[in-house]
């Protein structure tokens, strides 16, 4: 393959225009510069390839108290959606109740491997979504090995109701090292959206991720190597990119004090981390939400997919408010299936609601101990109209599937 079709790959919107810069948008704690090992990430015989998505789905059916527009109408058009655009592996929340799991999942062209926390049904559907956490992972291709859960003990608001939490998914890489088996860790979370949970919230998901990436197929009961397994982290988090409120880290100091996490959790909070993530002696008594998330998942060795690789607004919700996706979810000039990513922002400071960029995709580099390298193309936000016409189109300001707009990306894995 030539450095051109490369690139096109890797980022078709901007391509990279060098092999410096071409090595750069590729994931390995050793900076990768040679063209070959380029292409033979790219045309190695046992090359895979994954369609990734994430996505609120924004399906509540609880008549009276948040019955959302056309739930039953749009869990199998999601279904249908999925199949179209020929995802692999897809992290779903607000997937409360069985029954709009069981319409999504009947809407597919293909039997996925399924693990989820949503509701089994009832009567009402009250008590199946506060025993629910909403979240549903799946995998076309690549076989699940096991699933584990961590339910969320910090909790605020109406959320407080539901049973969120963190689910990961151990995905058969199908590469061994050293005659054992690495994996590919799926973490899938959508935090609460009132109040400063949330943010105990991230300290939870943080030692959750801390106990289990380097696990043997993801089994917490025994010893691990670090670095063993690739890791993604994707979700609502309910915690914006461009917020500006500060905490006070001093209380979430105290929470991080209780987990069973090393020291250095505890110093992401109240130190500066550098991007290398490196913590300085520089003290810092307050965070931003998203600096607070971004220096949690730094030194755990994380990336910020969406910055790393896109780098602008990445805005996904707040649908339903007036005027929004016209700004936000205008279709891209190379692809009217995605969202164009530069914003008009002349038309977003006309907004009277703004939008919010609360999904993130966060994701590990090739390490050393890896059997297999694994690399991520530009990642963008697809479109999720719903079609004019279709039963209660347009109620409560919904023309979308979602009040959300997910991110899709596509995984490339090769082995060493």
């Amino acid at each position: 393959m030539s450095l051109r079709s490369i690139a096109a790959i890797m980022d078709p919107v901007v391509p990279a225009n060098s092999l410096k810069s071409l090595c750069a948008q590729h994931f390995s704690e050793t900076p990768v510069m040679s063209l070959a090992e380029l292409e033979r990430r790219h045309t190695h015989p046992q090359n895979k390839t994954d369609r990734f998505f994430v996505f609120n789905t924004f399906l509540m059916d609880i008549p009276g108290r948040g019955r959302k527009p056309a739930v039953e109408y749009r869990d199998a058009e999601i279904g249908t959606y999925i199949s179209a655009r020929a995802y692999d592996v897809v992290c779903l929340s607000e997937l409360w109740h069985k029954e709009e799991r069981v319409d999504l999942l009947n809407a597919l062209d293909f039997v996925p491997e399924v693990a989820h926390r949503s509701g089994r049904g009832g009567l009402t559907n009250v008590v199946p979504m506060m025993r629910s956490s909403g979240l549903l992972t799946m995998s076309r291709n690549m076989r699940l090995v096991a699933d584990h859960f961590h339910e969320y003990q910090n909790e605020s608001g109406s959320d407080k109701n539901a049973a969120k939490g963190c689910l990961l998914t151990v995905h058969e890489s199908g590469y061994s090292s050293i005659n054992t088996p690495s994996s590919i860790n799926v973490y899938s979370t959508h935090l609460n959206a009132s109040g400063n949970a949330k943010y105990a919230q991230v300290l939870e998901f943080a030692n959750f991720i801390w106990q289990t990436r380097d696990k043997v197929q993801g089994d917490r009961s025994r010893p691990g190597r670090p670095g063993l397994n690739a890791c993604i982290l994707a979700g609502d988090f309910n915690i914006d990119r461009f917020t500006t409120h500060r905490l006070d880290t001093a209380h979430y100091e105290g929470i991080a004090e209780q987990l069973q996490s090393p020291g250095e959790l505890i110093k992401a909070i109240t130190n500066k981390i550098d991007e290398n993530g490196n913590i300085t002696d520089e003290i810092v008594e307050s965070k931003s939400g998203f600096q607070l998330l971004s220096d949690v998942l730094t030194l755990l060795g994380f990336k910020d997919l969406w910055k790393l690789r896109n780098g602008t607004p990445g805005y996904t919700s707040d649908l339903t408010n007036q005027g929004v996706s016209d700004v936000i979810a205008r279709p891209a000039t190379d692809d009217a299936t995605l969202c164009e990513d530069t914003i008009d922002t002349a038309a977003l400071r006309g907004l009277h609601n703004k939008p919010s960029a609360i999904d993130h995709i966060f994701v590990t580099p090739t390490s050393d101990m890896l059997p297999f390298t694994i690399d991520f193309t530009r990642p963008r936000r697809p479109r999720t109209p719903r079609a004019p016409g279709s039963p209660q189109y347009g109620e409560g300001g919904l023309t979308f599937m979602s009040d959300h707009l997910g991110i899709e990306t596509t995984i490339i894995i090769a082995p060493k």
